[in-house]
């Protein structure tokens, strides 16, 4: 469950700025849910103490990411339709960035620069399209925003009970101090 927290620190890009951010999460995911089903598994035997805050936790916050998969299903057609944008957007420069070359050689009001100019301004009407679904896509979207601040509440919780569940076993193996 510690290394699943090593995300926070890439999406901050405080201590690890490499790689890309879908795999990082993909990564912080698993490594949060691998480690909560075994913490689950752990606690299972002891429900004295902590042990009921904990699995109530826990189940919390592997439910809050269950829904993470249901927001990561809705979000596929944005994210299609924003690679698209990305792809239509890249395309635009390198039209406009063609055609200010031209521009500044004179060479505008030939033909070349008149078909030139006519696919950049069908690029660009293909982006403005592709901007509004990109709106349209987003306003459709459920919101599910509200998980997140479940997902880190619970887990900051967790965190501090398996730290005093951690801090208790370690105390009283060595006869208190």
């Amino acid at each position: 469950m510690g290394l699943s927290m090593v995300y926070s620190l890439r999406k901050r890009k405080w201590a690890v700025s490499a790689g890309r951010m879908t795999l990082w999460l993909s990564w912080h995911h698993w490594a949060g849910f691998i480690g909560g089903v075994m913490a689950l598994a752990h606690t299972l035997g002891n429900l004295d103490g902590l042990g009921i805050p904990l699995i109530v936790v826990l189940l919390v916050v592997l439910c809050s990411s269950g829904v993470y998969f249901l927001e990561r299903r809705s979000r596929s057609p944005l994210d299609e339709a924003t690679a698209t944008l990305a792809g239509l957007r890249r395309e635009r420069a390198r039209l406009d960035a063609e055609y200010r070359e031209l521009y500044s050689r004179g060479m505008a009001t030939t033909p070349q620069g008149a078909a030139l100019y006519n696919r950049l301004m069908s690029v660009h009407k293909q982006v403005l399209d592709t901007e509004a679904d990109v709106t349209r896509i987003r306003g459709q979207r459920p919101k599910w925003t509200w998980w997140r601040h479940v997902h880190n509440v619970s887990t900051m919780m967790l965190m501090g009970i398996l730290l005093v569940h951690i801090w208790t076993k370690l105390y009283f193996a060595w006869g208190g101090l």
